[in-house]
Order: structure tokens, then C-alpha cells, then sequence
């Protein structure tokens, strides 16, 4: 996986990428701009039968309401659609970047041993997602506000080397053609949104606008194919085992034992995570006190926070120390886009030993304020 091939390959399946999905975004916005206006002259009769009632001066009020109705639906979709694929391509404004000078030279540190670019900002997220990711200003790093508070630094530093890792030999590239991709139908999806609330604002006394709205089908019908056709791209372009490369930069950098123990920590997390949640759903109790209980929403909100964090530690520790059958069960289980966890500690044991004498960059109360500011800001 480390040969100088790969770039070129990435490279051209890349390009390849970009340029078919190009074509099929101007065939796609070709068609929903005249499909709801040939739909109206089909439904009538065909081109034929406009053509002769044309020809003879003649046109049925009905054919008019067709005409004038998919006429109008075209003329929306063409705008909203247009506005749309603007937007998709419109740089994104940086907002809820980190700004901790620990993290971020940290970030810096790993960056430069690894190789590459360095990223343009790290974000911080109050979930479990520790992940790069692309944007048309250039490439990011997020990082999980409980990775920093159970992850030791030299741990950190070791996924951190992992996230690097999936930008070598433009690794990332054909990702970042997709997510371009799915950005632009997630655009066209909204902008359709906008021209089915135009025409229903109107369409209460007006037949015309009506029949606008049933001549977006074909239209409609695109949008799905379009969108089962990035499905299957998607399961194409995934590539679970160049985890494994990334996996031994990251081992090559911090030590075998010490990404495995960062591999385990973060699996662990999840894990208690997802058990939570599925205990949530089955608690009518708890249920029944968010939607019921109003008297006190602040005081409310901040003792289930308390709680969520304390629930996921207890959980955690649980399952690292009373139930290792279920941590093995799982690590056994590969994810759309990851091997088994258990695969790459397996693979982790083979690498270079080091010892590891850091703690977390945050403490526990740190950790928990940076939580509940983040946690405030995504929801």
C-alpha cells in the first residue's frame, strides 16, 4: 500500500470520478428543467396532437392548464435547482473550531512526523467521532472531547498519526469526489423542497400550479436513481483494509502497544455507548420525564448531562473489566468501513513496543465543561 502507484491510481479513478459525476449533474439538471413541461405535452397527447392544436389556433383550455403548468414547474426547478448548485460549491464558514493551544500543537507535532499538509483546523464534537474529513478550503481533523479526557497524550498522538495516514498517496481524493457528490444531491433534494412549497403556497385556487406539482414526478424519479447510483459508487470506493496501513503509521509512530491500547479505549467507548442508547429506548421512565417534565428544563437538562457522562463511564468500565466476552464478540464484527477491531490489535502486537508514562490532555472537570459547550452547540 505504500508504493508511489497508489497516487497515480487514486489520482486517475479520481478524475475519472469527478468528470463522470460532472456530466451526470448537468444531464440531471437538464432534464429536471424540461422533463415537468414535456411531461405536460405527454400527458395531453403527445408532440403530435400539441403540434396540430397549435397549428389549427386551437388549443383546449385543458391542454393550456398542462402546458402552462409544467411550463411553471420547469421555470421554478431551473432556478431553485441553479441556487442550489451554487450553494454546494460555496467554501463552508469555519465555525466551532478549536482554538486549545494544547491540542492544536499536539495536532502540529504528529502532522509534521507523519508527513503531509498540516490540517487547517481541528474541530472538536461531543460524540465518539474522531475522523478527516475534506471541505473546499482543505482538509480537517475532528476530535471527540472524551477521547481527550481518556486517551493518554501519547495514545492521542497515535490516532492522530492514524487520521494523517489516510491522506497519504491521496488516499482521501476519490472520498472527496463523492462527498462533493452527495453534498450536490443533498442540494437538489432541498431545492425540489423549495419548488413543491411554491407551488402549494398557490396551488389551493389554481389548477395550473396543480399540475405542476404532478409533473415534478419524473423529476422525483432522477433524484432516486441518482442517488442509488452514489449508493453503489459508495460500497465501490470504500476500502476497510487501507485501515491497515494507517493503522501501522500510526504504529510506527507512537508503538504497537500503545495504539492498541488507544484502538481498545475508543472501541470500548463506543461500545458502552451503544448500550446506553438501546437502554435508553427501553426506559419508559426517562422518556416519559423529557417530554413531561417542564417545570425545571435547565435543571432538567443539566442532570441528565451529569448523568450521560457519568452512565457512560460506569459503563465503560464495566465492560473493560467485568464483561470481556462481549468486548470480544464485537471486536469481532467489521464495520462498512473498518476490518474487525480485533484484526488490528491483533496486527498492533507485532509492532515495536514503548512505554507510555502520559496522562490525558484534559482532566475530568475540563473535559465535562468542553461537553456540555459542545453538546450545546450541536444540538
Amino acid at each position: 500500500m505504500g508504493t508511489a502507484y497508489l497516487r497515480y491510481l487514486n489520482l486517475l479513478f479520481s478524475a475519472f470520478y469527478a468528470v463522470l459525476n460532472i456530466i451526470l449533474f448537468i444531464t440531471l439538471q437538464a432534464l429536471a428543467v424540461v422533463s415537468p413541461f414535456l411531461l405536460g405535452v405527454v400527458m395531453f397527447g403527445g408532440a403530435v396532437t400539441l403540434w396540430e392544436e397549435i397549428s389549427s389556433s386551437k388549443i383546449p383550455p385543458a391542454m393550456g392548464v398542462f402546458l402552462l403548468g409544467g411550463g411553471l414547474a420547469s421555470l421554478l426547478t431551473g432556478k431553485h435547482m441553479l441556487i442550489a448548485l451554487v450553494r454546494a460549491f460555496v467554501t463552508p464558514q469555519e465555525s466551532g473550531v478549536l482554538a486549545d493551544a494544547r491540542v492544536i500543537s499536539l495536532v502540529d507535532e504528529v502532522t509534521k512526523k507523519v508527513g503531509g499538509a498540516p490540517f487547517r483546523a481541528v474541530y472538536l464534537n461531543p460524540g465518539l467521532d474522531i475522523s478527516t474529513f475534506y471541505t473546499s478550503r482543505g482538509r480537517y481533523l475532528a476530535l471527540s472531547v472524551l477521547a481527550l479526557k481518556y486517551l493518554t497524550v501519547e495514545e492521542l498522538k497515535a490516532v492522530i498519526a492514524h487520521e494523517c495516514a489516510h491522506h497519504h498517496h491521496h488516499a482521501m481524493l476519490l472520498n472527496r469526489v463523492h462527498y462533493r457528490a452527495i453534498i450536490c444531491l443533498y442540494s437538489y433534494c432541498n431545492a425540489m423542497q423549495n419548488v413543491v412549497s411554491a407551488l402549494q403556497r398557490k396551488s389551493q385556487s389554481d389548477n395550473t400550479v396543480q399540475i405542476g406539482q404532478i409533473t415534478l414526478i419524473i423529476v422525483l424519479l432522477y433524484m432516486f436513481l441518482y442517488k442509488g447510483f452514489l449508493r453503489m459508487m459508495a460500497y465501490i470506493i470504500r476500502d476497510a483494509d487501507y485501515e491497515y496501513y494507517c493503522d501501522s503509521v500510526a504504529i510506527k509512530l507512537a508503538g504497537g502497544n500503545i495504539f492498541a491500547s488507544a484502538l481498545q479505549k475508543i472501541f470500548d467507548l463506543r461500545l458502552a455507548d451503544h448500550i446506553i442508547r438501546q437502554e435508553i429506548l427501553s426506559e419508559d421512565s426517562l422518556a416519559n420525564a423529557l417530554v413531561t417534565d417542564n417545570q425545571n428544563e435547565k435543571g432538567l437538562a443539566s442532570a441528565l448531562e451529569q448523568n450521560a457522562l457519568d452512565r457512560l463511564d460506569q459503563k465503560y468500565n464495566s465492560l473493560r473489566y467485568n464483561n470481556p466476552s462481549i468486548r470480544e464478540e464485537n471486536a469481532r464484527v467489521k464495520s462498512d468501513t473498518h476490518p474487525p477491531v480485533f484484526l488490528r490489535l491483533q496486527k498492533a502486537r507485532y509492532g515495536i513496543m514503548r512505554s507510555d508514562h502520559s496522562t490525558p490532555l484534559l482532566t475530568d472537570t475540563e473535559a465535562r465543561d468542553q461537553w456540555s459547550m459542545m453538546r450545546d452547540r450541536y444540538v
